[in-house]
C-alpha cells in the first residue's frame, strides 16, 4: 500500500512539475518540446523574417529553391501548439513566384495595424538585382490591385541591389531600407505610396541615399519617428574603425536637425570596434543590441539604451550598457541577433554564442538595463544548446513576442545557407507587469529589508513619500501582492514558501530586494 501511496505521490508531484512553467524556458504546450522543424517543401527553405498573425500564430517569410535552383517567396504558418496549420495555403506552407523568368527572395516582413503584410528583398534584374517589395494580405494572399499584380521592383542604383526593412508609417506610405553596395552611396531609403507608385514628395524622386561618414555602411534597423520621419541604424566601417551609426531622416527625405544637433551620431563602446545587430525605438528611447571586439580576442554582446537629443542614457544599468557575455571569464564570441520589447518595457535579446558550437542565449532586461533574474537558468537569461536545429552551427533570424500566450518565438535555420528546414523554439516569459505612465523606469537601487527570510512580515528600511508602489514577484514572474507601500508589510498568509522578489516603485526609481519566506 504505502509503495502504490509513493508511486502515486510521485506521479502527481511529475505531473505539477510538468504543469508549472518557469520563465525563460523552453514552452512545452508548443509541440510538446517547444521545437518544431519547418520547411516550405521545396529543396532549400530559410527563414529571413517573421511576423505574428492577429490571432497569434507564428508565419515564417524567406525565401525557397526548388530543384532548378530558382529562388522563390516561401511563407509557412504554425498553429500556436506547434501544427502547421492547414488552413493556410497549402496545407500550412506556400511558395510564390512574382517572376517566373528569374529568382526573388523576402529578407524582411512587416504586418501593418491595418493588416497589410509587406515584405523586402530582390529580384532578378538586367543589371544584377532590384529592390523588391511585395504587398499580400496576412493569410499571404497577394494584393493584385498594388503596383505589378501585388509586387513593385525598382532599380536604385546599377548592380547588386538588396532592400532589408520596411514599415507603414502612420499616412500609410511604405517605407524601404536597404544596402546598394556597388554604388557611390552605401544605403538606401525608398517611399512608396499605397497604391504602389512612387512618392516623389521624398526626397524628390521618391529616393533619399545615406551615407554616414562616406564610409561602408550595413543597414541595421529601420524606426518610424513619432514627430514624422525615420530613424535608421547601421554599422559604418571605415579608416581602420567601425562603429554604430544613427540617422534622422525627415518626412520628406532630408536630414532632422536632431540627435544632439546634426541629425546623425556616431558611437561605440569603450572606443572598441562596434557593430550594431538589432534596434527597437520605445517609449522616447532607442535601444540598441550589438557587438564589440572584447579583451580576449572575441565578440562580446551589449545593449545600449539611446536617448534622441543623441547621448547614451548612464542610468541605463547605471553605466549607460549592459554586456551579454556567455560567462564572466568569456572566451566565446557573442553575436546579437534580434531584439523585442513588451509593452511593460521587458526587453527581451536573442544572441548566439559560438565556442566549439552554438548555444542561443534569451536575455530578459528590465527598462533600466538590469536583467530579470528571475527569468531563465543562468541570473536572468536562458541558455541552451539546440541540437535539433543544426548541430554544431545555427542561425537565429527573428524573435516574436506573443504577450497574450506569454511566449517567445525564436526563429531560425541551420547555418549552411542549403538547408531544407527552419525551426521555430518557443519559450515561455513568465507574466508581465502593468507599465506605468512612462512605461520606462530608469534607475535601480537595493533596499534593506529585515527580517529575512521572513514568517510573513517585513520591514522596509528606508524613508517613504506615501506614493510608492510594492509589487511582489514570485519566481515565475508573476505579480502576487501590489499595493501602496509601506514601511511595514505583512505578505499574503497564502505565499507559499520560497524565494520572492519585492520591488518598491517611486516615481522613475525601482528599489528591489530578495525575500525568503519560510513559514
Amino acid at each position: 500500500m504505502k509503495n502504490i501511496l509513493l508511486g502515486a505521490f510521485i506521479l502527481s508531484t511529475a505531473i505539477a512539475a510538468q504543469a508549472q512553467k518557469l520563465p525563460g524556458t523552453a514552452d512545452s504546450s508548443f509541440n510538446s518540446n517547444g521545437f518544431k522543424k519547418v520547411s516550405y517543401g521545396e529543396s532549400t527553405s530559410l527563414v529571413s523574417s517573421a511576423y505574428l498573425d492577429d490571432n497569434g500564430k507564428p508565419v515564417f517569410v524567406g525565401s525557397s529553391m526548388n530543384a532548378q535552383f530558382k529562388w522563390s517567396i516561401g511563407m509557412a504558418r504554425l498553429n500556436k501548439n506547434g501544427t502547421l496549420d492547414a488552413t493556410f495555403k497549402n496545407n500550412g506552407t506556400s511558395v510564390i513566384d512574382v517572376d517566373p523568368g528569374g529568382s526573388e527572395g523576402i529578407y524582411d516582413a512587416f504586418l501593418s495595424g491595418s493588416g497589410n503584410l509587406w515584405g523586402v528583398g530582390n529580384i532578378s534584374g538586367p543589371n544584377g538585382s532590384d529592390m523588391l517589395l511585395i504587398k499580400a494580405d496576412q493569410d499571404g494572399v497577394m494584393d493584385v490591385n498594388f503596383a505589378n499584380s501585388g509586387f513593385y521592383s525598382l532599380e536604385v542604383d546599377p548592380g547588386y541591389e538588396l532592400a532589408t526593412h520596411v514599415l507603414e508609417d502612420k499616412n500609410g506610405k511604405v517605407v524601404v531600407l536597404g544596402n546598394a553596395p556597388n554604388g557611390l552611396k552605401s544605403m538606401f531609403l525608398v517611399r512608396v505610396n499605397a497604391n504602389g507608385t512612387i512618392d516623389s514628395s521624398f526626397g524628390g524622386d521618391g529616393i533619399m541615399m545615406l551615407d554616414p561618414l562616406g564610409e561602408n555602411n550595413t543597414p541595421v534597423a529601420l524606426m518610424e519617428r513619432p514627430q514624422g520621419g525615420y530613424y535608421v541604424v547601421a554599422t559604418t566601417s571605415g579608416n581602420g574603425s567601425t562603429k554604430i551609426s544613427v540617422v534622422s531622416v525627415s518626412g520628406n527625405g532630408n536630414y532632422n536637425i536632431d540627435l544632439g544637433g546634426p541629425g546623425e551620431i556616431q558611437f561605440q563602446y569603450q572606443n572598441m570596434p562596434t557593430r550594431a545587430s538589432a534596434a527597437a525605438y520605445h517609449n522616447g528611447s532607442i535601444f540598441i543590441a550589438g557587438e564589440f571586439d572584447g579583451p580576449n580576442a572575441n565578440y562580446d554582446g551589449f545593449i545600449t539604451r539611446l536617448e534622441t537629443d543623441g547621448t547614451i542614457n548612464t542610468s541605463f544599468n547605471q553605466t549607460g550598457y549592459n554586456l551579454i557575455l556567455t560567462t564572466l571569464a568569456n572566451t566565446a564570441d557573442e553575436f546579437v541577433k534580434d531584439m523585442v520589447i513588451s509593452d511593460d518595457s521587458s526587453i527581451f535579446v536573442s544572441t548566439i554564442s559560438f565556442k566549439d558550437s552554438n548555444m542561443l542565449i534569451i536575455s530578459r532586461f528590465q527598462p533600466d538595463g538590469n536583467v530579470s533574474g528571475s527569468f531563465g537558468n543562468n541570473s536572468g537569461r536562458h541558455h541552451v544548446y539546440l541540437p535539433e536545429a543544426g548541430y554544431p552551427d545555427f542561425d537565429i533570424t527573428t524573435l516574436l513576442l506573443d504577450q497574450t500566450s506569454k511566449r517567445l518565438y525564436v526563429m531560425g535555420e541551420p547555418n549552411d545557407g542549403a538547408s531544407d528546414f527552419m525551426f521555430a523554439y518557443a519559450v515561455f516569459t513568465g507574466e508581465f507587469a502593468i507599465p506605468d505612465n512612462t512605461g520606462l523606469i530608469t534607475t535601480a537601487k537595493s533596499m534593506e529589508i529585515f527580517p529575512n527570510p521572513t514568517s510573513g512580515s517585513l520591514y522596509v528600511n528606508m524613508e517613504l513619500s506615501g506614493n510608492e508602489r510594492m509589487l511582489v514577484v514570485d519566481m515565475q514572474g508573476r505579480i502576487v501582492m501590489n499595493e501602496a507601500a509601506t514601511n511595514s508589510i505583512t505578505l499574503n498568509q497564502d505565499l507559499e514558501n520560497g524565494v520572492y522578489f519585492l520591488k518598491l516603485i517611486s516615481n522613475n526609481e525601482t528599489y528591489t530586494a530578495k525575500v525568503v519566506v519560510n513559514r
